[in-house]
């Protein structure tokens, strides 16, 4: 199947979840996410905040952020490319992004952050395969993101376990595996 259909599918299926499947399932998942060594020794974190049913990071954001760590969030820039962004409160430092109606770090209020430093970056996913593949949203935000991350930054895919494909995903010589999947499962 190609990518598109591929990503209409798995967008149809998680658009049909109800509020209380994802608030269920997303619980499971942050806590998984929050016992990992590697976001307990983590200083520097790049979550993401959700979009439609997307798996809510806001819980990971919240203990992170009280925990003392810096937490950052991508911002969409107008050169088609991922930027981190500090946050500090993002009830009060959020804004809509006009061309992707998805809510980001307002860049006069927070600070940008050196992809350089993030030890730890959650990435989202329209699917992931048993390889670690993922297939996003295909404008290739995320993908030309993690080429630029250190070599010992971790990534990690977060999403339902039904996202998982058991088939390849098709990939391109710019997708990047993610390190480790986290569902609410596995």
């Amino acid at each position: 199947m190609k990518k598109e259909a591929l990503r209409k599918k798995f967008i149809l299926k998680r658009n049909g979840m109800s509020k209380k499947e994802v608030a269920e399932y997303s619980e499971l998942i942050t806590d998984k996410i929050l016992n990992l060594d590697t976001i307990k020794k983590a200083k520097t974190i790049l979550a993401y905040f959700p979009y439609g049913n997307e798996v809510s990071t806001k819980k990971i954001i919240d203990v992170c952020l009280n925990s003392g760590k810096t937490v950052c969030l991508p911002v969409c820039m107008k050169n088609d490319n991922l930027e981190a962004y500090q946050i500090k409160n993002y009830h009060e430092e959020l804004i809509k992004n006009k061309n992707y109606k998805i809510l980001e770090p307002d860049i006069g209020k927070c600070q940008k952050v050196d992809v350089n430093t993030l030890d730890v970056v959650l990435v989202p996913g329209v699917a992931f395969d048993k390889n670690k593949h993922r297939l996003g949203h295909g404008k290739g935000f995320y993908d030309r993101f993690l080429c630029r991350l250190s070599s010992n930054t971790v990534i990690i895919g977060v999403c339902y376990d039904w996202q998982i494909t058991k088939n390849d995903l098709p990939i391109d010589d710019n997708d990047k595996p993610v390190n480790v999947v986290v569902t609410e499962i596995n």
